[in-house]
């Protein structure tokens, strides 16, 4: 049987899953992914629409001897370049089946994105965490990524209680006490041992998540945005610490002015580190709290922004920072890493080192009350500058990671660098737990390491 014959059964299949119009091949097929003219790969894009027709495209898959993979977020990934095979794009997926104000839950399809959750919260006060540099514009995507949220200084829990994800087998598989009762409460706790975490961060290579249930938050009656600037990192820094420390804000990330500017997506005139934060409490307790945060600022020098910068700037609150938003220029190659509070200004100063010639935007974002922060280092850069500014990206994770930053995630040619400065142990119990899940290798080959 010729390819093409070949190719046309799988395609007939794959409509009789999905419907038509839910199957795209050809060059459209990476319309998913903004920037990705010039890209190769020979992919069948399938938007399915509900768990079960999921776990019918994993079958045909393995039938027709074809990989399958995920639609992640909105780069094309490095490790899809070349690769052939079946693409299941989540944005069907899309059904708010429940939101649970009682027990603060929202019951979401894994392709319910988060300007829509949040407007439907909204209409019941109630709202969720958005994170500050995500690749994803889907919640549960985001939430499984582990991606920083910026609202994450005052709070320590999970923000994914449940989830469901498809498995290479097909089935279906349940995290937390849905293992034990499908109706009831939803702890995230699993029966017995905790399998749950090992989704996280694996780039879909155990399972392909299609719901999930995430917490949700009362809306405060008052909501008070405040901006500061400072000459010197190292105060900047230490007024974030502060801050968190004392759970002064609901929100807070700091940066340069090329940060931000990318941020807004305006060209600002700004100090040379500014720190952004909201306050959000019952009414009474706002001013206190934002006269103690004055405080905190005028001792290490700081200036309160004007009214319209703040305003500017406080339009980036309560909405994720998508990636391709931010380029200054055309495009935008980002280094991430967790540090601690200290260590900041020399890990920003050593990824910098290897950047020179380029635009740079520089933030950082407190997490666990100000213990460790999340740093980010944006190489902006022209089309024509991609394979120098990627090259710059890989040295400079390098640099960091002889200062011992965290990374905890990575793939293609980062993967690399990681995995090789992780416990061996580690790495082959993620091999072992592979082969365990998915002994064909068919769900996201090459995703999270070299060989699965």
């Amino acid at each position: 049987m010729s390819v093409e014959v070949v190719r046309d059964a799988l395609m007939e299949d794959l409509t009789h899953i999905v419907g038509m119009g839910n199957v795209v091949s050809g060059e459209r097929a990476l319309d998913v992914y903004e920037q990705a003219e010039g890209r190769s790969a020979d992919l069948i894009r399938v938007m399915p629409g509900t768990a079960e027709d999921v776990a019918a495209v994993v079958n045909v898959a393995r039938e027709y001897g074809r990989k399958v993979f995920s639609v992640r977020g909105r780069i094309f990934p490095e490790t899809l370049e070349g690769k052939s095979g079946i693409l299941i794009d989540p944005v069907n997926l899309n059904e708010i089946k429940k939101i649970d104000a009682r027990n603060l839950m929202a019951h979401i399809g894994a392709g319910v994105s988060f300007e829509r959750l949040e407007e439907e919260l909204a209409k019941q006060g109630l709202t969720l965490l958005m994170p500050g540099s995500a690749e994803s514009p889907y919640v549960v995507r985001s939430y499984l990524e582990r991606d920083i949220l910026v609202g994450s200084v005052t709070f320590r829990q999970p923000n994914l209680s449940i989830f469901h994800a498809v498995l290479s087998n097909g089935q279906k598989w349940v995290s937390g006490s849905q293992q034990l009762v499908m109706d009831g409460a939803n702890f995230r706790e699993d029966q017995g041992p905790q399998l749950s975490p090992i989704f996280g961060g694996s780039e879909d290579i155990f399972g392909i998540p299609v719901f999930g249930i995430v917490y949700v938050y009362p809306r405060k009656k008052k909501r008070q945005v405040l901006a500061y600037g400072f000459k010197r990192l190292e105060d900047a820094v230490g007024f974030t610490y502060k801050v968190s420390r004392n759970e002064h804000c609901f929100e807070i990330a700091g940066g340069d002015g090329t940060w931000w500017s990318s941020i807004t997506g305006k060209g600002l005139d700004l100090p040379d580190w500014t720190v952004l934060m909201s306050i959000e409490q019952h009414e009474e307790l706002v001013a206190n709290q934002a006269s103690q945060v004055a405080d905190l600022a005028k001792g290490l020098g700081a200036k309160a922004l004007s009214k319209d910068l703040t305003a500017t700037l406080g339009q980036t609150l309560g909405r994720p920072w998508y990636l391709l938003d931010r380029a200054v220029k055309g495009r935008i190659e980002a280094v991430k890493y967790y540090t601690f509070a200290e260590k900041v200004p020399a890990l920003f100063d050593a990824a910098g080192s290897v950047m020179k010639g380029m635009e740079q935007g520089r933030g950082f974002i407190p997490v666990y009350f100000g213990s460790s922060f999340f740093c980010e280092c944006d190489i902006h850069h022209e089309r024509e500058e991609m394979a120098k500014a990627q090259e710059m990206r890989l040295k400079a994770y390098a640099k960091v990671l002889e200062l011992k930053a965290l990374i905890d995630r990575g793939n293609g040619k980062l993967a690399k660098l990681v995995y090789a400065k992780t416990n061996p142990v580690s790495v082959t119990m993620v091999k072992n737990f592979k082969r365990i899940l998915d002994p064909d290798n068919l769900l996201n080959p090459g995703q999270l390491m070299e060989g699965m």
